[in-house]
């Protein structure tokens, strides 16, 4: 009857919780654009059925919400996930950074540098999802099992961010000579923190942070996600997805650790 097929929109819709431009939002967009794709952003809870039909694919970028329940209920266009917490997902494909890997990286370090008590300290709220506060879990304690030092590491959590403050002099004062800060971006205060207790580092407590708003000249040791490579391969698998080619239900990309002058050996 004289029907072609529709060549598609080449609009992508980049969903996240709250629809601001964070870095990762940032770099989806102009990916997409390299792509040739019209990337628009969207908070999540906002997108609805009537939007879906101005696009020919969405990504979801660091989120929380239940997916799996939600997607192929209410919507029909492909959807990949990226940086979802390491959580695998039912019918919907994902790109993770490797959250194990991550603390596999820092506690072996740690570990060869002599240091036992090593603790993992990081900020939670109350909407704090389980899978985020379980990220990297595995990596942590597995391996300070193989590193024979189980029994002496430990998560701490701190709410309100302010908390901090009271977390690491009592951690001190029980001989913790190792800390890896997750994901708190303030970096300058924890070092101030381990100052004003009167502990040097690297010579007193090594130290390793994620490289979140990292300023140079603080010289500390920190895991670095490739946040472009993990959005870049989920925007190229979405769109070999769109041209029908099978791709994999979970893609894991490697961090690494960037060794700097706030880790040393422990002392004897």
């Amino acid at each position: 009857m004289g029907y072609l097929d529709s060549p598609g929109t080449g609009n992508i819709a980049v969903l996240s919780p709250d629809g601001g431009l964070d870095d990762w939002n940032v770099l989806c967009l102009e990916i997409l654009r390299g792509y040739g794709k019209n990337g628009v952003l969207f908070p999540f809870r906002e997108f609805t059925v009537h939007d879906e039909r101005y696009f020919d694919a969405a990504i979801y970028l660091n989120g929380v919400a239940p997916l799996e329940q939600l997607w192929y209920t209410n919507f029909h266009i492909p959807l990949i996930a990226v940086n979802q917490y390491g959580s695998a997902l039912e019918r919907i494909e994902s790109v993770q950074p490797d959250a194990d890997g991550e603390m596999r990286m820092a506690v072996e370090h740690l570990a060869k540098l002599g240091h036992r008590k090593i603790v993992r300290i990081r900020p939670v709220d109350f909407a704090t999802p389980r899978k985020n506060l379980m990220r990297g879990d595995a990596g942590f304690f597995g391996a300070a099992e193989e590193m024979g030092i189980r029994e002496y590491v430990r998560n701490e959590m701190y709410e309100p961010m302010e908390k901090v403050r009271e977390l690491i002099p009592r951690l001190l004062k029980e001989e913790f000579t190792a800390f890896i800060v997750m994901v708190d971006p303030h970096h300058q205060r924890i070092l101030d923190i381990f100052r004003h207790c009167g502990k040097r580092i690297p010579e007193d407590v090594s130290l390793i942070v994620y490289e979140l708003d990292l300023p140079p000249e603080l010289g500390l040791t920190s895991i670095r996600i490739d946040n472009r490579n993990v959005v870049e391969t989920g925007v190229r698998l979405l769109l070999e997805k769109l041209e029908g080619r099978p791709i994999p239900l979970q893609t894991i990309l490697p961090g690494r650790l960037v060794v700097r002058g706030s880790t040393g050996r422990a002392r004897p």
